[in-house]
Order: structure tokens, then C-alpha cells, then sequence
């Protein structure tokens, strides 16, 4: 398994998603196969860059020395977990005959020069995935179904298209909401965690933040991430006045914390216009924290329209401030959110996941022989 940062612990030290999903994925298949995970780095925060034209080089010099490494492993499979290393996984399995399977979140193409990235970088970054979905490889794992979609809008025949959902680890979870129950905040609390770009918008949740003091004076946002819009966003929140009401917790290495941060929070907020999957919305339902989120194809299918909080306007801070009022001052719904969100996360365990995972690698494989 080719990815781009893999936590070199045994606990999950993750920036987002991709991490998240290969480190549980990777720890169930060790169970019962012999997995090698070649990484360009550690997940840590220092290791993390935004997608940019100045972090090219870097990244190039991770491909040339995963692909080294590639050289001397033998294997029966290879899958890459990220579009910066798909080339990488694709050239060493034709190079030793093994099949190519590519773990796919999400299709960027047609945002990438939307704003979430430099004109120059979202250019090249547009080039490059649409390179990269003309390679001849085996098969895809997807996310979602809204994934998939776009995947077959990329003429990406469907038999080449596998979905296997995320999820959260229900041990780490009962941790957590324990924890919270012996931490109750002593005020209501928003909280939002993903990298600091411009496509998660939390410039939303500043915004929505100040909407809320006079209805709210006790309300606090709690922001867990980094990247290149915290300068953005604290200038912002000093605009609005609502700068003594954030606090800005940075990169929380331990995602173990990260759980334990979301579950003593009253609600968890994504603003986010860009998803594959939004893990961290199962994880919110997985604490009972009660969420409001962008009402947007891939978050409606992930959560069944709605199960477990409230979806708001894309791109609209007046109706996010007005769902968050609505779960701040009505406790029969935020109960209802709670009983809701055992239904919702039964089928996102961590384990049945990464069986599915092996599942599609043993068929990759299969069919792989038999054509040999």
C-alpha cells in the first residue's frame, strides 16, 4: 500500500481522512495478510503541505524515493491511497505484472481551479488527475456512491468500481464519550476539525459564530487543524469581534484526542463544500454529538439524509447560524439526534470495513490469476 504520510506509531497520528483510512485499514488487513506500507513521510504536522505549486518539489522527491522502494518490495497487489502517488502504484505494477488498484475519495475535476487553489496549481492539478484517470488500472475502491458517480461521468467503466465506505473505531469512540461525561464543558460549544483551506469554509463557522452572540452569549468555537487559512480566519474573527469566543487548537497529533475534543462539544459543524465521504461527521455521530452540516449529495447519503442533525444551505453563514440555534435551544431534537446516531453507525465499524477492503484485493487478485 503506496500513500503519501503514514503515522510511524502504533496510534493514529493522522492530518485527515486519507491517513485516518489507511491506518485502520492497514491495522485490520495485518491480521490476516502481509501488508507493506510505503509512505513519503510520517503523519505529522510538520510533514503536512497544502496542495501548491511550491510544494511540487517536495512531492516529486517523495514519488522518486517511493518508487525506489517500490522496486524492492515483492507483492501480490498494489493499491495507492491518494492522487499525488496513483502513477507510482500504476508503474510498479506494471513493471512487476501485479494488478493496480487505486483507493479514490473523491473527483476534484472541475473544482480545482474553483478557488480552493492557486490559478497555477489548480491548473496543473486539473492536468494531472484527468492523466491519471486515463491509466489502465485494475480497479478503484470509492468511498461513496456520489464518488462513483463521478468516477462513471469519467467514463470509468462501473465493474471497475468498488465501494467501501469509511468509518471510526467504536473502541476509541465508548473512550471518548466517556471521557466527555467526566469533562462536560461548562458553556455550549461549536466544534470543526479538517485542514484550513478555503473549500472546508470555516470562514462560515466564524461567521455563523458571530450571528449567534446576542441569542448565544455563552457560545464558544473550538477549531482543530492547520493550513494556510488560520491567518484568514483569525483576521476574520478579529473583524466580527468574536476573536475572545475561538479558540484555535492547531494539529492534534493524537486522533484519539481529536474524538475526545468532538465528544465534549455540544455540536459539531462541517461547512465544507468539497467531500468524498466526511468521516469526521461519522465520527460526530459516533460520540452522539449531534452535527450541522452542508446539505450536499455525498453528506445526505453518508448520514441518510440527515440522520442524526441538521443540514444547512451550502455556502449560507445566516441559515448555519439558524440550524445551530435550532439544536442549541431545542433539547427534544438534540435527544432525538442522539437516538438517531446508533442507527446511523452501526454499518461504519473500522473492521467490517477493512474486511471489505480485503475482500476487493482477494477478487483483484483472483481475476488477475486467472487472466494470467
Amino acid at each position: 500500500m503506496i500513500t503519501e504520510l503514514f503515522p510511524d506509531s502504533d496510534v493514529p497520528e493522522v492530518t485527515g481522512g486519507v491517513e485516518n483510512r489507511v491506518f485502520y485499514v492497514v491495522r485490520r488487513l495485518r491480521q490476516r495478510h502481509d501488508v507493506t506500507v510505503l509512505a513519503g513521510g510520517t503523519a505529522g504536522g510538520s510533514q503536512w503541505r497544502p496542495a501548491s505549486v511550491g510544494s511540487i518539489p517536495l512531492r516529486l522527491r517523495r514519488m522518486i524515493n517511493l518508487f525506489r522502494r517500490g522496486l524492492r518490495e515483492d507483492f501480490d497487489l498494489v493499491e495507492s491511497s491518494i492522487l499525488v502517488v496513483h502513477p507510482i502504484a500504476f508503474l510498479l505494477g506494471k513493471l512487476k505484472r501485479k494488478p493496480v488498484v487505486f483507493w479514490y475519495p473523491d473527483v476534484l475535476i472541475g473544482h480545482w481551479r474553483g478557488g480552493a487553489f492557486s490559478r497555477l496549481a489548480g491548473i496543473i492539478g486539473e492536468l494531472y488527475e484527468r492523466f491519471v484517470l486515463t491509466l489502465p488500472i485494475d480497479r478503484y475502491i470509492v468511498i461513496s456512491k456520489a464518488t462513483r458517480d463521478k468516477l462513471l461521468a469519467r467514463r470509468v467503466r462501473p465493474e471497475r468500481i468498488d465501494i467501501v465506505h469509511c468509518g471510526f473505531d467504536p473502541r476509541v469512540a465508548d473512550a471518548a464519550r466517556a471521557a466527555a461525561a467526566r469533562a462536560a464543558e461548562p458553556a455550549p460549544s461549536i466544534i470543526t476539525a479538517s485542514r484550513l483551506v478555503p473549500y472546508k469554509r470555516i470562514d462560515l463557522v466564524v461567521t455563523a459564530l458571530a450571528l449567534l452572540t446576542d441569542r448565544h452569549p455563552d457560545l464558544r468555537l473550538r477549531i482543530i487543524g492547520q493550513g494556510p487559512e488560520r491567518e484568514r480566519l483569525e483576521s476574520l474573527a478579529r473583524t466580527l469581534g468574536v476573536t475572545e469566543r475561538i479558540e484555535f487548537l492547531g494539529f492534534v497529533p493524537s486522533h484519539d484526542d481529536v474524538m475526545r475534543e468532538i465528544a465534549k462539544s455540544t455540536i459539531f459543524v462541517s461547512a465544507s463544500q468539497i467531500e468524498g465521504f466526511g468521516i469526521s461527521v461519522v465520527e460526530a455521530t459516533a460520540v452522539e454529538v449531534p452535527f450541522v452540516i452542508t446539505d450536499m449529495p455525498v453528506f445526505r447519503e453518508v448520514t441518510r439524509d440527515g440522520t442524526g442533525g441538521l443540514l444547512f444551505e451550502s455556502g449560507n453563514a445566516e441559515d448555519l447560524a439558524d440550524k445551530i440555534d435550532t439544536l442549541l435551544t431545542d433539547e427534544a431534537l438534540r435527544a432525538s439526534c442522539h437516538e438517531e446516531a446508533a442507527s446511523l453507525v452501526d454499518s461504519y465499524d473500522w473492521d467490517a470495513l477493512g474486511d471489505e477492503t480485503a475482500a476487493v484485493f482477494e477478487d483483484v487478485i483472483a481475476a488477475h490469476k486467472a487472466r494470467q
